[in-house]
């Protein structure tokens, strides 16, 4: 009786008297090749391993590991043990016994029907396509733990070979780019999954032509549904006029201002509702009462607070799919993810608490979250998709205080004043903020003077200039000096003062107007969901310690319907606050662009300490000129 190996069952067997195969349990396996108490009594067989020299017997349980694998066309659930990637299981074990590569191990026959029964119950076999729903259980919903390396973006190339759905070019009035086609076809993917998702492309790259196509898809796949559009105020009237350019046919009323209603019948008849949040968070019990096909939260990092009454009032809506839109999906933690995953999948991930526990903000726990919410996600760069749009230019512009203003900063470093309010007024300081140099006159300010020569050489090519500044007094003094020196131009201010429907009304003049302009604007009052191509130069003239904040900002005028080069000048002040937020901003948009973040929005204990030790004065100053 010879030892030998089944390659087709993947077990050790023997031959017995008459020829036959015999397989034993791996109980007997064990004893015989360990010396146990020889349940087998076969003495005349050697131990197994004397004769199968090829194979290692282990004395371990098999190590199972499920994978899933991208093959171009599709995504496969794979078995292996681990340690062995390359000789996959073409189906489960049927003994209790395997064979692996060259080891040899005993595995659980219950625990293996367990693992097929859950699958199966979800329609899920070995080495067949899985639909995406199924995908979303196996990383986020079994037990059992799943390994993948695809990221989102490979996750909706190989679905989309898959299924029998296809673009229709007829529901939009403008044509889509290819990424854009591949976004739109995710989104109505996982809504007529039921399952929801985020649209995470870069500023810039048209997410509302995306949502616009699917809701037209869906108002043509299921006439009679209602979808919900919840935006920011300050974009309400920007969305009004997208949905009746680019998808006419759709059915849509505006619950804002006289047209609000409380009437939930007269709200469903209409194919889409477009409102905001805070009228989302005012009339929840109204919004509450209608069963929506879809809800789209544009601007999503909105809702990162779960205990915020817009975050509740957002999942409590009665909805089939749930997208949240939004450039920048993690702002200040991993929490501001769980929080939108949350609306878009409730339960997906657990509960705050196991969130929390399982996934600190650090880089690995990022990493691993990447992996398990990829297919929910989608997200493209601007450097993805260049072709589509113009290049764009980035430029630091340092500059350096004049010998009076070093003094002031001085004293301002020196005081007595806690470091975090010492360090945000050498901020406000360094943007002309503070009454100390608010009253200075043009040339008496580097950075200002700096600007005016910017502007000049932009003017002078009747080109137009959109301008972020942090502070109401900057703002102030940056108009100012333009409307001063630059009467002819085109001038319009938006911050908090500016209402969120003059916003629109002030980018309409500034589109229009002929030849040479200049927008001043708050980064985070207009810098959020407003579309200025007009304009080809953006000059940040303050750092700003969120990558975020910039980004968007940049991507007002960088952005689908750009034709110009986009250039983008960065202004600071040399050794001072403002060079160290320059060099943070860089290692934070690093982070950013792997789609993690160094978890704050602001700055660390590190960040003040460094702040205050810069002292501008050490190089000597230069006069302005």
């Amino acid at each position: 009786m010879n030892w030998e190996i089944d390659r087709n069952l993947r077990v050790v067997g023997y031959t017995d008297e008459s020829g036959h195969i015999v397989v034993p349990s791996a109980l007997e396996i064990f004893d015989l090749e360990f010396d146990g108490v020889q349940l087998l009594k076969a003495p005349s067989l050697a131990r197994p391993s004397s004769e199968l020299t090829e194979l290692r017997f282990q004395t371990t349980f098999a190590p199972f590991e499920f994978k899933l694998k991208n093959l171009g066309h599709g995504v496969e659930l794979r078995l292996s043990a681990k340690g062995i990637p390359e000789d996959e299981l073409s189906e489960f074990p049927t003994f209790d016994q395997v064979v692996v590569g060259t080891s040899w191990y005993a595995c659980s026959v219950p625990e293996i029907q367990a693992w097929v029964a859950e699958l199966g119950a979800q329609g899920i076999s070995l080495n067949s396509s899985l639909e995406v729903s199924q995908v979303v259980w196996l990383l986020n919903k079994w037990d059992v733990p799943v390994f993948s390396e695809i990221e989102g973006t490979e996750y909706q190339e190989a679905f989309s070979s898959t299924g029998s759905l296809a673009i229709d070019s007829n529901l939009l009035e403008f044509p889509m780019f290819d990424y854009q086609v591949d976004g739109a076809m995710f989104l109505v993917r996982n809504a007529f999954a039921g399952l929801g998702g985020i649209l995470a492309d870069e500023m810039g790259l048209g997410k509302t032509l995306q949502v616009i196509y699917l809701l037209a898809h869906v108002r043509q796949a299921k006439p009679g549904s209602t979808a919900l559009v919840v935006v920011l105020s300050s974009t309400l009237s920007n969305w009004e006029r997208e949905l009746q350019k680019f998808a006419p046919q759709l059915d849509f009323v505006v619950h804002s201002g006289s047209r609000r209603s409380g009437d939930p019948a007269y709200l469903t008849e209409f194919d889409v509702i477009l409102t905001s949040y805070d009228l989302l968070q005012r009339d929840r019990y109204l919004f509450e009462s209608l069963r929506l096909e879809v809800v789209v939260l544009d601007e999503a990092q909105s809702i990162k607070n779960d205990e915020a009454k817009r975050t509740i009032a957002a999942k409590s809506l009665n909805k089939v799919a749930a997208f949240a839109v939004t450039g920048t999906p993690i702002e200040t933690s991993l929490t501001d993810l769980w929080s939108i995953i949350d609306f878009v999948s409730p339960g997906l991930l657990g509960d705050f608490g196991e969130f929390t526990y399982e996934y600190p903000d650090e880089h690995e726990a990022a990493r691993r979250l990447s992996r398990k919410v990829a297919p929910l996600t989608i997200r493209r760069k601007i450097s993805d998709v260049s072709e589509s749009l113009p290049p764009r230019i980035d430029s630091d512009v340092p500059v350096r205080l004049s010998p009076s203003m070093v003094r002031e900063y001085e004293a301002l470093r020196s005081s007595e004043a806690m470091p975090l309010v010492k360090m945000q007024l050498l901020r406000s300081y360094c943007a002309s903020a503070t009454k100390t140099n608010s009253a200075l006159v043009f040339r008496d300010v580097p950075k200002l003077q700096r600007l005016g020569e910017l502007l000049e050489s932009i003017f002078a090519n009747r080109s137009k200039a959109i301008i972020f500044a942090p502070f109401q007094l900057t703002i102030d003094l940056i108009a100012e000096m333009v409307a001063k020196h630059f009467p002819s131009v085109f001038l319009g201010v938006a911050d908090g003062r500016v209402s969120p429907a003059s916003r629109q009304n002030l980018i309409d003049d500034f589109t229009a107007a002929l030849g040479a302009g200049a927008l001043v604007l708050n980064p985070k009052a207009a810098g959020v969901g407003l579309n200025i191509q007009a304009a080809n130069y953006v000059i940040h003239f303050s750092p700003e310690w969120n990558p975020a904040v910039v980004a968007q900002a940049s991507a007002r005028s960088h952005r689908r319907g750009q034709t110009k080069t986009v250039f983008v000048y960065n202004m600071f002040y040399e050794d001072t606050v403002e060079e160290l937020m320059m060099s943070r901003l860089t290692e934070r948009r690093e982070l950013a662009e792997q789609g993690l973040s160094e978890f704050s929005s602001g700055p660390n204990e590190s960040d003040l300490l460094a702040a205050l030790a810069l002292n501008p004065g050490r190089k000597g100053t230069d006069e302005p000129g």
